[in-house]
């Protein structure tokens, strides 16, 4: 029983993160660059020690740009995060690309070339 009310809590924290940068990016950042990103994920670690943030845009040959003005800008988001959570310590913000829509697409398009191959 312990284990899972540790597990909710857990996803619970995982989903405010995401909430709170969302609502950030949206509502504190002014970059340009920075707000073409779009969160599409975070996986906090068991420890609260780090939270890997995915991260796409529309414009897919940005996205290196986009990640790299994340990371400069972070203090923002570790800012928002200290203000509006009740946990001892902020994590870590690793911003990574979301790598989940290029592999859908690779995938997309092997299938698509083995049924003109038929």
């Amino acid at each position: 029983m312990h284990s899972n009310r540790k597990n909710y809590n857990h996803d619970r924290i995982q989903q405010t993160m995401l909430i709170i940068l969302c609502n950030t990016l949206r509502d504190e950042i002014y970059d340009p660059v920075v707000k073409l990103a779009t969160f599409t994920d975070l996986k906090l670690t068991n420890d609260y020690s780090e939270a890997r943030v995915l991260v796409d845009t529309y414009d897919r040959k940005n996205i290196d740009q986009v990640v790299e003005a994340l990371t400069k800008a972070k203090g923002v988001f570790k800012t928002a995060l200290a203000n509006q959570l009740e946990i001892r310590k902020i994590p870590e913000l690793i911003f990574e690309k979301d790598v989940s829509i290029d592999q859908s697409l690779e995938i997309e398009k092997l299938i698509h070339e083995i049924h003109e191959k038929k």
